[in-house]
Parts: C-alpha cells; structure tokens; sequence
C-alpha cells in the first residue's frame, strides 16, 4: 500500500453497530485515505467504544437523525472527496482509488461503488443482493445513488444532506444535486454489504425506507405521487415481472412483501406527521438494535 494518503475522508454515520463497524473502518483504512471519520448518535450499546480502538476521529452529536449525521460530517471533513461509507459495508482493497478515477473521468458530482452480498446464507439476503442489482448497480439509472458512495467535497458542502431528514436523506440530497444540474453515476469500485438477513430486520428496514419517501415528497411536493406510488410500481409489478422474466420467480414475493411494507412505512410517517411527531422509525426506536 503506497504511503500517500489519498484526499479523501471517510464518514461513516453510526447508530448501535457495535458488532459490524471495525470491519467497516478497517476496510476503509486498507484504502488509504487521509482520514477516518465516525458520527455516531443515540447508540445504546459499545459502538464509540470500539470505533475509537481504530480511529481518533469519533465524534458523537445529540442529534441522532441520520440525516443530520451525515450534513455534520461534511462539514467536519478536510478533504477534496467525500466517502459515505455505512457501517455494513465493507470496501475491496483498491476501491477508493477506482471511484476516485471514475468520478473524474466521468465528470460526476457523486458516485456509488458497485455492491455485493457478503454472504447469501438466507432467502432475505439473496432478496437483497437481486434487488440491488436490479436497481443499484445499473449504470443507466443513477437518478439517486445510496451508499457507499464518493463525493465532491466542495460541491457537496455547498448544498449537502438535509439535517432533518432521515430515511430519504439521499434521495432528497440526490434530487437537489439534480436540479442544480449535477450528474451521479455507478464505478466499478466493489464494495460488499452484510445485508439484513431475516425476516424481522427485513420488515423494519423497508417500514423505515417508507417513511424517507415519505419524508421527500412531503418537501418535494411536485413528486409527491411519483414517490407515493414507487413502491407498488417498482416492487410490486416491474421488480416481480423481472424476477419473472429472468427465471427468478423466487424473488417475487420478496418483491410483493417489501413493495407492501414500504407503501404502509409512506402511510405510517404520514400519519405521524399529521399527528405533530414527524421523526421516523428509526430515530426514535434507538434502542431497537435490528434496524
């Protein structure tokens, strides 16, 4: 591994991941940026504990909203690109510097590593891993980009994630960057993801992406049906008929389930906001560690 630092800090956004995020933060090392950054909020187990056993920057803020994190490491970090690394995910050796060169060489604002399982040891993780590659890993659809993913820091501090956002945080901050007429695009960087692997986690993670729908269209107004109706659309009929086509069939419940979940998680955060308490799921069950 060269001695040069790359211009890069590595934010990675942290809520009760005790057990998953050294791996994230070695990986992150053995790519050699110039500096490791963790925003944790509202944990209840030993995350700030072990996260200072492998980097001196862990920071910890009384607000635990993600996207609040996430606007806050921005700001703190000192490089010329941005990594959003989640503490799921693990980097392949030599990925930071593939992302790099594709952002440059494609003339992008963001990019996202290319993602795959690492391990498919249950139904809710091979679900997972075919969902993204349908969706995230294709290159012709980079209207919103998740993590982990490589931005420009000057571009990104400018107009950044929104603090009061949870859930939807990247796609509102992708829908903006949009409007201001930046591109995103996907690399070829590898990155694998410990993806939920049962059914309670799986329930909760899709109730939770509900509600960031939720969250964006009730800002984006203008969008408001086409994110109200993307989960019925996408899971519910393209996604299954997919599965379908390429002789999947057995993901299509896994489509038809999550599809579902993620419409009632739109209903659910719209009924909390109607009620005056608008903080989604996951914010406000912090000590819920299977999310």
């Amino acid at each position: 591994m060269s001695s040069k630092k790359l211009p890069v800090s590595v934010i990675i956004c942290a809520l009760n991941e005790e057990h998953r995020i050294k791996d994230a933060i070695n990986s992150a090392k053995a790519n050699n940026p110039f500096e490791i950054i963790v925003v944790e909020g509202g944990s209840v187990d030993n995350t700030v504990e072990v996260a200072k056993k492998y980097t001196d920057k862990v920071h910890s803020v009384d607000n635990f909203i993600l996207g609040y994190k996430r606007a806050y490491g921005a700001e703190i970090s000192t490089q010329k690109y941005i990594l959003y690394l989640d503490a799921d995910h693990i980097l392949e050796d030599g990925a930071l510097k593939i992302m790099i060169n594709d952002l440059e060489k494609g003339g992008y604002v963001g990019i996202q590593a290319t993602l795959k399982s690492v391990t498919n040891d249950t139904y809710w993780e091979e679900g997972m891993e075919y969902n993204i590659n349908i969706t995230d890993n294709d290159p012709s659809n980079v209207a919103v980009i998740g993590m982990p993913c490589l931005y420009k820091s000057e571009i990104l501090k400018q107009i950044n994630f929104d603090k009061n956002i949870g859930a939807g945080d990247d796609t509102d901050l992708c829908y903006r960057l949009a409007k201001n007429g930046y591109t995103l695009g996907i690399s070829n960087a590898i990155c694998f993801q410990k993806h939920r692997s049962n059914f309670k986690e799986t329930l909760k993670k899709f109730m939770w992406y509900g509600e960031g729908d939720c969250e964006f269209g009730l800002k984006h107004r203008e969008r408001l049906w086409s994110i109200f109706t993307h989960p019925m659309k996408n899971y519910f009929f393209k996604k299954s008929l997919i599965s379908i086509k390429n002789g999947h069939i057995k993901y299509v419940p896994f489509f038809m389930f999550t599809g579902l979940v993620r419409h009632i998680g739109f209903y659910k955060y719209l009924l909390k906001t109607i009620m005056g308490d608008a903080k989604d799921s996951r914010t406000l069950n912090r000590n819920d560690k299977d999310y």
